[in-house]
């Protein structure tokens, strides 16, 4: 009998390479990879800034990047899916060109960021963001009701990553070393957030 085990246990593990290796987008690599244009620069703060609109299920705008330049650099990836709309990105009072691919931002920052000092970019930016199609496994906005008929929204990205609803770094390998979320509701609701 113990034959036959081995044997059922060698089929199990035939039928596992038989399976199709999983594929990745180019969208997946851009969000997934740690490319020079994420490496050159370190987030140490985001200061969100949002208003969301329930009626419209909508929300809109800006957060404030600080970051610390790790390698000298004038062009950096930002993460923001494609269905928000960015109006402008600044640093200081200079309007910076940018670049959309999928949900990649490329920002050219025109002056050379040098290594070692702090800099910060603002993006503003509105939308109506991605709906949670499974919260929270599969995450986005849920717009819903309370049994009163106020509204009810809630946001779960912990899969799918912060920049479905807010322009960041959204790498694991960059934890910024603190947040401030200010966000603007209806007078009858109050927005709860961590940071």
């Amino acid at each position: 009998m113990k034959p036959i085990a081995c044997s059922f246990l060698l089929l199990i593990g035939q039928f596992a390479f038989a399976q199709t290796p999983e594929t990745f987008s180019r969208q997946d690599s851009l969000r997934g990879s740690l490319t020079p244009l994420r490496t050159c620069y370190d987030v140490t703060y985001y200061d969100l800034n949002v208003r969301v609109d329930p009626a419209r299920k909508r929300i809109e705008g800006h957060n404030v990047i600080h970051y610390r330049v790790v390698e000298d650099f004038r062009r950096m990836q930002l993460d923001l899916f494609a269905n928000l709309r960015i109006s402008r990105i600044t640093q200081g009072k200079r309007i910076l060109s940018f670049t959309r691919e999928g949900n990649a931002v490329f920002v050219d920052t025109g002056e050379l960021q040098p290594k070692g000092s702090q800099q910060s970019v603002t993006v503003h930016y509105a939308g109506n963001p991605r709906p949670a199609v499974n919260p929270p496994w599969d995450g986005g906005f849920s717009w819903k009701k309370d049994s009163t008929g106020k509204p009810w929204v809630a946001v779960s990205c912990e899969g799918v990553g912060a920049s479905l609803w807010w322009p960041c770094k959204d790498h694991p390998s960059d934890e910024p070393d603190s947040v401030r979320i200010r966000c603007q509701v209806p007078s009858s609701l109050t927005c709860v957030a961590n940071g």
